[in-house]
């Protein structure tokens, strides 16, 4: 919790990260920092629970996956963002 507390500078205190959720599950680690980069640049805190070990062993992608999370309060900007960026590819 210590390097989230720096990344959000949210001092001592992590009652800011209770409001994360997980937004979306992915089977891989590049589409996560794919959607983060865009959600990012639109002023979208998040961040990603990694599955490091499913890139030294894939099967173990079964069990969890790379997960991104945002505050429940931007889910739906999120989901916005996302259908008008489908709108343009």
């Amino acid at each position: 919790m210590k390097l989230l507390e720096r990344v959000f500078g949210l001092g001592k205190k992590c009652e800011d990260l209770d409001r994360f959720e997980v937004y979306r599950v992915f089977s891989n680690e590049t589409d996560a920092f794919i959607l983060k980069g865009m959600l990012e640049t639109n002023g979208i805190k998040c961040f990603i629970e990694g599955d490091t070990l499913s890139s030294v062993y894939p099967s173990a992608l079964t069990f969890s996956g790379t997960r991104l999370l945002i505050m429940k309060k931007d889910f739906l900007m999120a989901d916005h963002l996302i259908e008008s960026q489908r709108a343009f590819d």
